[in-house]
Parts: structure tokens; sequence; C-alpha cells
């Protein structure tokens, strides 16, 4: 059955997993990209293993309240229809994965106090969900002349049929983005091998502001969450897509 939505309406649902009790900072141009979406802010609270998650909740459920109810009004101060849910937790990235779920959410993102973006990296793994990745990069860099790499990272003995079908998946989402207003000299793509194609992707995305991925990458994503603090957007499908 074909979605009935594209990736940015009213009906969109984004996840916005935010730690607390001390939340990072929110970027103006993530405010603004959510404004418009159904934002679910997911205040999570991290306890130490050894301490119980009741005897956590009992003591400092009221501040961890008031402070993602405050992350909460910044988005609603944008017009964007909000909730939330607070979770007292061992393992944040775990949590992530079960709300994910839970909530049918079509991205989640990760946030950033990066005050602009510079450059941004799509992670590309095959054609499934192109045209809601396309949509991910041009909606965030429609309005800017911010660069956009388009990688996929192969492992080292993959047969040449397959590096082949893998660089014409990356040149179809770069003319699909050329089509829908993008400048072509904005646009790279580079298409990589390697003995450990997820530790390479790490490195790479190292240099920056942020990184799109589809829910394909679900284990790269929670590797990205665990070690690095990039910014991730990860888009989620629903239904067939042209």
């Amino acid at each position: 059955m074909t979605s009935t939505h594209t990736l940015f309406d009213d009906k969109t649902k984004i996840l916005v997993p935010v730690e607390l009790p001390d939340p990072q900072p929110f970027a103006p141009w993530l405010v603004d990209f959510l404004g418009a979406l159904d934002v679910h802010v997911l205040g999570c609270y991290l306890v130490k293993e050894q301490t119980s998650l009741e005897q956590s909740r009992d003591q400092f459920e009221e501040e961890a309240r008031e402070r993602l109810d405050e992350v909460v009004a910044r988005f609603q101060d944008t017009g964007a229809q909000t909730s939330s849910t607070l979770v007292f937790t061992h393992d944040i990235v775990e949590t992530i994965d079960r709300a994910e779920a839970e909530i049918d959410v079509d991205l989640l993102i990760r946030p950033s106090e990066v005050g602009k973006i510079s450059n941004l990296l799509a992670v590309v793994t095959d054609d499934l969900h192109l045209e809601r990745v396309r949509q991910c990069i041009t909606a965030l860099l429609e309005e800017s002349v911010v660069p956009v790499t388009l990688l996929h990272v192969m492992d080292e003995d993959a047969e040449s049929s397959e590096r082949e079908k893998e660089s014409l998946v990356l040149d179809g989402l770069k003319q699909r983005l050329i089509e829908h207003g993008l400048d072509e000299d904005r646009i790279e793509t580079r298409c990589l091998h390697d003995a450990d194609p997820a530790e390479r992707t790490i490195e790479f995305s190292r240099d920056y502001d942020v990184v799109i991925m589809d829910e394909n990458e679900k284990k790269l994503r929670d590797q990205l969450l665990r070690q690095t603090p990039i910014p991730i957007i990860m888009v989620r499908a629903h239904g067939d897509e042209d």
C-alpha cells in the first residue's frame, strides 16, 4: 500500500531523544527544521547500572519532567505539534530503539548545538528508500548553498556487479536531487570499499555536521550514536514509494 503522505507534511512524526537532566542545546536550524512536523520528545534520564530505575524515578522525576517540558515548549513555540515521554533507563540507545518502534515515527533526529550546517553526509545503502532520503536532503538544503556527499561503503570483496549497482544507485539519487533544485556542483558521490565498511563509514562521517541514513542502517546508526556526537537523521519507510 502506498504511503498517503510525503516525508515532510503535518502528518510526519519525528522522534527527538534528549538526555536528561541536562539536555544538549538545540541549534536554531534544527528547531526551524522541525517546526512544521509532529514532534515527539523522548526524555531519557540515564541511570547508572548499579542504581535501580525505580529509585531514580522516585528521586528525580519532578526535576526531569520540568526539564523535559522546557524542551517541549521550545518546539511548541514554533507551532509544531508536540508530545513527550519520560523514561529512566540504563541504556539510551536501547530506549530509543524501543520508542521508535512503539511510536511508529517517520524520522529520528539526535539534537545538535552546531550553529549552522556547513556540509551534510547521506549514507546510502540501496534504492528502497531513496525518495524519502531525497526529500530529507532537499528539505534541509533547498534554501542554502551547503554541499552534500552521497556515500556508500561496500565490503572490499564485493563483486564488480555489486559495485556497479551501488554506483548507479548513488548516481540515481544525485539526479533526483538535481531535478528537485540542487545544483550539480553541490553534490558529491563517493562509493568506497573497505574490510570494515561500518568503521570506515563512521570515520568518514566525523568530518560532517549532519548525517542522514535510512532505516536499513539501524545497526550503523546505533554505533554512531554510541561513538560520536554527530547529529543523525534516520529516515524510516512507510509503505511503497514511487
